[in-house]
């Protein structure tokens, strides 16, 4: 994830990425809380995180890889 986050952050250095107003940036912060509440666990908590990291890696050409097969790999982890 942390990999994705600079690369995400290299673009809005290099302007390839705008950042949006504050209000944008407050729906998008509130809209994250609350999908990340409603997880119920551990496993739901490594989904979001998952998703998170596809929504990076669409902004950016950071590149592919199996993150389902990342995130099946940290689920087996979890036991």
């Amino acid at each position: 994830m942390f990999d994705a986050q600079a690369w995400w952050a290299r673009d809005v250095m290099m302007n390839r990425i705008e950042i949006p107003n504050t209000t944008a940036m407050q729906a998008d912060i509130d809209d994250r809380q609350t999908r990340e509440a409603a997880g119920s666990d551990d496993y739901d908590a490594i989904w979001y995180q998952g998703d998170y990291v596809k929504e990076l890696i669409a902004e950016t050409d950071y590149p592919s890889f199996d993150l389902e097969g990342a995130c099946q790999a940290f689920k087996a982890w979890k036991g």
